[in-house]
């Protein structure tokens, strides 16, 4: 509910009203955050018992500062110690579902994050991420979904007064699109990973019937054999309309893209054939897992759908010169020691379990500083925030290499 009032009312009066809610004790701030450990099902595999989630601090520092949550909980946090889950499932997973110990594992995070320090070094609540995979233009559910959307020059407003689209229809743009996308060179890298993912066709971009005349979607669906879930698919998707500039509440023509990879894994081998089993509770890595080195690869090619953006001015699109970017990786019913392989790291004992994670920044990004162009680096950072805030140890070597690699 918080959320879509987020979405649809004016950010900072949610944020106003939380506040006035907190301070007047109308909720307490203990039991406010610990709202934000989830409870979770495991999707796919019939009747589970529930588990907890991720701690969502993304969603938390939406609706309130972090520094704030900090403040109002500081005798809480420095008296929390890390707490190992209470109940344990053969999957590792942490069976204690009841509030008191959603509580602990929000206060035992926030706490380590305190003393860590931030690890997000991105600016704080920026309007890009309402274009979070499961916010904005969500697709079929997949193992793994990564994601890099942009904006220009912000998301487009919500709410009653806000046109949502200044054309006629995106219906019109559909064709140009599908061509714009089959010539591009994310389209030469993707059909350059035949070889890798194994599909039987020759796939091109196909716009589709969304249901929304506001909403344009084109997907990358090869054909493979054998397999139940489709290893590999992308997904492009637009909407044009308006935003207000809060500075001086101007009101700007606006755009919106998101460009998404959708992985299934745990049915392939290590040759990322199918598999004879589902590597659902073998145990992690599973043998058709992602190298840190992809999921990086994977970042800096999705980077493209700035690109993509800026082609189609000669359909009648033309982004502002600035813009936000925002990169993100949802995992369904997994873990991510499963599907990307980190075997080589170590982890610090009761690190958290997470399934979705987002970094954003301004667009453009800047420029190559000693030969790294600044979208590696942000894909490196991106691997970086993956590991760090899942608990793994002395990653900088790792991601220093990931920086200088092409």
């Amino acid at each position: 509910m918080l959320r879509d009032a987020l979405r649809f009312t004016s950010e900072e009066a949610v944020r106003t009203w939380l506040r006035e809610v907190l301070d007047a004790s109308a909720w307490t701030t203990r039991d406010f955050v610990g709202c934000f450990t989830p409870i979770a099902h495991m999707v796919g595999v019939g009747a589970s018992e529930p588990f907890l989630g991720e701690f969502a601090l993304s969603a938390l520092v939406e609706m309130v500062p972090l520094q704030d949550v900090f403040d109002r909980l500081a005798p809480e946090l420095d008296e929390t110690q890390a707490r190992p889950p209470r109940r344990v499932g053969s999957d590792g997973r942490d069976r204690d579902t009841s509030f008191s110990h959603r509580i602990e594992v929000a206060h035992a995070s926030l706490a380590d994050l305190r003393k860590r320090g931030p690890v997000e070094r991105q600016p704080d609540a920026l309007p890009v991420v309402a274009l979070h995979p499961l916010r904005w233009a969500s697709g079929r559910q997949a193992e793994v979904v990564l994601r890099v959307a942009v904006a220009f020059p912000a998301p487009l407003s919500r709410g009653p007064d806000s046109k949502n689209v200044l054309v006629e229809s995106v219906d019109t743009y559909r064709s140009g699109l599908e061509d714009v996308l089959n010539r591009s060179g994310l389209t030469q890298w993707i059909q350059g990973k035949q070889n890798v993912w194994h599909w039987v066709d020759e796939p091109r971009w196909i716009a589709t019937a969304t249901g929304d005349t506001n909403l344009c979607e084109v997907l990358f669906t090869p054909r493979f054999d054998h397999t139940t879930a489709v290893p590999f698919s992308a997904r492009f998707c637009l909407q044009i309309g308006e935003t207000i500039v809060a500075a001086n509440e101007a009101v700007l023509p606006a755009i919106q893209a998101s460009l998404d990879l959708a992985l299934n894994l745990l049915e392939l081998d290590n040759e990322r054939q199918p598999s004879r089993t589902r590597h659902q509770t073998t145990p992690p890595p599973a043998p058709g897992a992602l190298t840190l080195h992809e999921v990086a690869e994977f970042v800096g090619a999705l980077m493209g759908v700035a690109e993509i953006a800026s082609a189609l001015a000669p359909l009648g699109v033309v982004p502002r010169d600035g813009g936000q970017v925002g990169v993100w990786l949802v995992l369904g019913g997994t873990s991510v020691d499963r599907v990307v392989n980190v075997s080589k790291l170590e982890r610090r004992l009761g690190g958290p379990e997470r399934s979705e994670w987002g970094i954003w920044d301004r667009w453009p990004l800047g420029p190559s500083v000693w030969g790294i162009s600044s979208e590696r680096a942000m894909a490196a950072r991106f691997v970086q925030h993956i590991l760090e805030t899942s608990g793994y140890k002395d990653v900088q070597s790792t991601v220093s290499v990931l920086r200088r690699e092409p």
